[in-house]
């Protein structure tokens, strides 16, 4: 969570869009939209992202949710809000980041799906 906050937080959305690749597809195939449409929504969040939203610290009593037998894992406030978020203090407009990660079987790294 700490390595998207701060891809964010450095405003290095490349890379941002390269982590959520497995969960952008994921979420293509459940909508049924094309890669087009696919990769307008990527755009769509990244144009939020450049309009004045700024990461927020992860609240100190964020929860970690599993699920899936412990194979999936996200981090949420008490109030079951994800815990990642942006805002813009000017628009009082919040964008919060629906998260997921797993380790996939043989591999040691976390993936966003």
């Amino acid at each position: 969570m700490n390595k998207v906050a701060e891809l964010l937080k450095d405003r290095r959305f490349d890379d941002y869009q390269k982590l959520i690749e497995k969960k952008e597809q994921n979420m293509a195939e459940s909508m049924y939209i094309s890669k087009n449409e696919s990769e307008a929504r990527v755009k769509s969040l990244i144009k939020e992202f450049n309009s004045g939203m700024e990461i927020q610290p992860l609240s100190d009593d964020a929860v970690l949710f599993t699920y899936a037998q412990n194979r999936v894992a996200t981090l949420r406030k008490v109030d079951g809000d994800p815990a990642l978020y942006l805002a813009n203090f000017q628009t009082k407009e919040e964008l919060m980041l629906d998260i997921s990660f797993y380790i996939p079987k043989g591999k040691t790294d976390f993936e966003i799906i």
